[in-house]
């Protein structure tokens, strides 16, 4: 077994982030992002495990909030979060087909779901590449790791396509981490 496929095994057996965790990293986000007022903000929806975001839209509801859709093939496509959503055939909630597009230039923030992060921006996903394709393909965005303080460890193996962020948020704030 591979070091990286090891953290994913080891990341998904243990406890979800609480409410409070959660609680913790939304109020963080949100004084973050409140004195900057960026353009479009690309959120997720939490699969299990992840630091759930939800209250974040309810703390900063002057954000223009943007989801992203999987679509059966090619990368991930963005959408506003107020689009309609559906259930993917893998599970997770989505905009529908049909929901209007923005461009990738118009993101200015994306708040990255991730297994673990290390100090540096390294990111361990959930193996698809997805995050990592759309990340490159922003370019410019400022990219935000979400995680608990716990998930991030001194190093991740990266691969030459991995991408890192350029911020990571815990329950003990946001810090610059590249």
């Amino acid at each position: 077994m591979t070091e990286k496929a090891e953290l994913r095994r080891h990341a998904k057996g243990r406890q979800p982030p609480t409410e409070i965790q959660n609680a913790a990293v939304c109020h963080g986000l949100a004084d973050w992002l409140t004195p900057r007022m960026p353009g479009f903000v690309l959120i997720y929806r939490s699969l299990s495990g992840e630091v759930d975001l939800t209250l974040l839209q309810a703390l900063v509801p002057t954000a223009r909030w943007l989801l992203t859709r999987t679509p059966e093939e090619g990368g991930l496509t963005i959408h506003p979060a107020e689009s309609g959503l559906e259930t993917h055939r893998f599970g997770f909630i989505q905009p529908v087909a049909d929901a209007p597009t923005i461009p990738d230039s118009e993101v200015a923030v994306v708040l990255v779901p991730g297994l673990a992060f290390d100090r540096h921006g390294g990111r361990l996903g959930r193996g698809m590449g997805y995050y990592d394709s759309l990340l490159e393909r922003l370019g410019s965005a400022e990219s935000v790791g979400v995680a608990l303080e716990s998930w991030v460890l001194d190093q991740i193996p990266l691969e030459s396509h991995d991408q890192r962020v350029d911020w990571l948020a815990t329950e003990r704030g946001v810090r610059r981490s590249r």
